[in-house]
């Protein structure tokens, strides 16, 4: 029997080791991932009063390429894009900071009322508040320059603009949160799993104890 406990004991002790093995594994992806590949908890929040190219550029190159931006005036550039059922699901703005401009895509929360309106284009949104992802990339601006039949660095060099594109609509930032918030519960939980096979094996370890000295007693 006192073998029998000793077996279980030991069994619930490898249990613990292995939950907590588990935590600390899963810690090191976080930290890695929040590292080296995508912090979603830093956002940059920057004013676009002021000439903030830089920082865009920055913030794109970072594994934080997060951005809040206020006081933004946004130009309705008339391109918008669809899925493949037509639906809209996009605005592009030109965003105005210090003497450049940045392409700007908003999510488009009004059904595609704007896409449909042909007086629209050029219409300006004062002093706007958003969030977004930085990207340095000129996807926005390729489409916009071949719709003028336009080389893309000269379209660019006409309105003044700089290289990073801010993704209001299309951030994975959510859907990043959300990864990250699936390995957090998983170290909580594995560590809490860690901490009950720990207890009962102490539980268990104490019972070994008092059938050992309950025989050693009975040999007397």
């Amino acid at each position: 029997m006192r073998n029998k406990r000793v077996k279980r004991s030991a069994g619930v002790r490898v249990l613990a080791a292995m939950s907590f093995g588990l935590a600390v594994i899963l810690a090191l992806i976080m930290a890695a991932c929040l590292l080296f590949v995508r912090n979603p908890w830093m956002v940059h929040k920057l004013d676009a009063d002021q000439d903030i190219t830089q920082e865009l550029s920055r913030a794109a190159d970072s594994t934080a390429p997060y951005v809040q931006i206020r006081n933004m005036d946004l130009t309705y550039t008339g391109y918008y894009e669809t899925d493949a059922a037509g639906t809209v699901l996009a605005y592009c703005y030109f965003g105005e900071t210090g003497d450049s401009s940045v392409l700007v895509s908003i999510a488009a929360e009004d059904g595609g009322e704007l896409a449909g309106d042909s007086s629209a284009q050029g219409s300006v949104l004062k002093d706007a508040t958003f969030s977004g992802r930085a990207v340095n990339g000129s996807e926005m601006a390729g489409h916009l320059a071949q719709g003028e039949g336009m080389e893309l660095q000269a379209y660019m060099d006409q309105y003044h603009m700089a290289g990073p594109e801010i993704m209001s609509y299309g951030s994975d930032r959510e859907r990043i949160i959300i990864y990250h918030l699936m390995i957090l519960t998983g170290i909580l939980g594995s560590a809490a799993a860690g901490g009950v096979f720990l207890s009962e094996a102490a539980s268990q370890r104490r019972e070994e104890e008092d059938a050992a000295e309950t025989d050693s007693s009975e040999r007397r």
